[in-house]
């Protein structure tokens, strides 16, 4: 098997480029990089390369192309000096996305100068870049397995990312996600982005308010179906969001969500926020509202039901499926009792004080624990002693 140096395959592409330079320019360059190659300056040849958009994209094939743009971001990664991938880098990347024409190659490209930077802590930039085309061109679908393991990729990132990186990350991801209909994934983004405001300014706070409302909305409006895959329960202690209270234009908002987290159908019903759907929100209450019943009593009755919901008798069982349906609630309907048996219901909002009960609870079973474990010993022990004391007495 043959093995190329690096030096003959860069002088390899260089030639080929200048086989299908498309003007007098780009061939120029072309030759340049011939000579580039075979001076081993692989950081020259890459930065003059990016600097010619049409030439790299001459090619009709997209497999030529990919395979230019995966040399050179190969080339980047393992013969040039570390100090300079990041100039180099968000050089390469800015050339595939100077146009929108033949959008799904350029957005494979990216991807691949993604992959291939897996080391390098200036893979947050290339990533922002990627979801910012992605989303410019509609192609956002493609990359959904990186929005999804978003968080995972966060953490890889750290620490060379700063708070601003990541807010600026995860709010252009709301913005994307929100364009394309991804209801959850936009909420679930917003919220990361407004829980690394706590402790801003009141000047920084400020500057999302709008957005901080936003996610309200979301959280009132989103079908509770959803709750498995976004997590709204510590909303009311973001600061970005306990600014509203109070607010000339928000406060109304603020009091709604109040009623919305721990209130009952009568007084949703009675509150008023421009902006919301007041018909989701309504049965968003109403299903949690069975979660608050159901996580008190074992056995619901229909008529205790219906009058919290505010609904007929008729309607309590549609209404116990749409609860388990949501996963909120596991239960059982016994229609000759006209009675719901509750075997499981989720918690309405799982607060700071709920975080507080469970802390005492664990710490309760940590003790009862502890104290069967000595009895255990206790137990063990003696008879241990009695064994000594059994065989002492056979010899004697």
């Amino acid at each position: 098997m043959i093995v190329h140096t690096p030096e003959k395959n860069s002088i390899s592409l260089a030639q080929f480029l200048s086989e299908i330079a498309p003007n007098a320019e780009s061939k120029a360059v072309a030759v340049q990089c011939i000579a580039l190659g075979e001076q081993s300056d692989f950081s020259t040849f890459v930065s003059k390369l990016s600097e010619q958009p049409e030439l790299l994209f001459a090619s009709e094939s997209d497999s030529d192309v990919e395979g230019i743009f995966a040399w050179l971001g190969s080339a980047l990664v393992k013969y040039v000096n570390p100090a300079e991938h990041e100039s180099l880098a968000m050089k390469l990347c800015n050339t595939v996305v100077q146009s929108t024409e033949r959008a799904a190659l350029r957005l494979r490209i990216l991807t691949t100068i993604f992959n291939l930077l897996s080391r390098s802590p200036i893979r947050f930039k290339v990533f922002a870049i990627l979801l910012n085309f992605a989303s410019t061109t509609g192609n956002l679908a493609s990359i959904t397995s990186y929005l999804a393991n978003l968080d995972v990729h966060v953490k890889a990132w750290n620490p060379a990312t700063t708070t601003k990186d990541l807010q600026q990350l995860y709010l252009l991801a709301y913005t994307s996600l929100g364009k394309v209909g991804e209801v959850a994934s936009a909420q679930s983004a917003l919220l990361k982005y407004l829980s690394m405001f706590n402790g801003a300014s009141a000047t920084d706070l400020a500057g999302v308010k709008k957005l901080a409302a936003e996610a309200v909305v979301g959280a009132i409006e989103a079908p509770l179906a959803l709750s498995r895959r976004v997590d709204n329960s510590a909303i009311m202690s973001y600061d970005a969001v306990q600014q509203l209270n109070g607010d000339a234009t928000f406060g109304a908002l603020y009091n709604l969500l109040e009623v919305f987290s721990k209130g009952n159908v009568a007084q949703f019903k009675s509150s008023k926020a421009e902006g919301v759907d007041m018909a989701k929100g309504l049965e968003n209450v109403r299903l949690l509202s069975i979660c608050t019943m159901a996580s008190s009593e074992r056995e619901l009755k229909y008529a205790e039901i219906a009058k919290a919901l505010e609904i007929d008798e008729s309607n309590v069982e549609e209404w116990v499926v749409k609860a388990v349906t949501a996963e909120l609630l596991e239960a059982q309907i016994d229609q000759l009792r006209r009675v719901i048996v509750v075997e499981r219901a989720g918690l309405r909002f799982f607060n700071q004080q709920h975080w507080q009960d469970l802390n005492q609870k664990l710490h309760g079973w940590r003790d009862n624990v502890r104290q069967l474990l000595e009895v255990v010993r206790s137990a063990k022990k003696s008879r241990a002693t009695l064994k000594e004391k059994r065989g002492a007495a056979k010899k004697a």
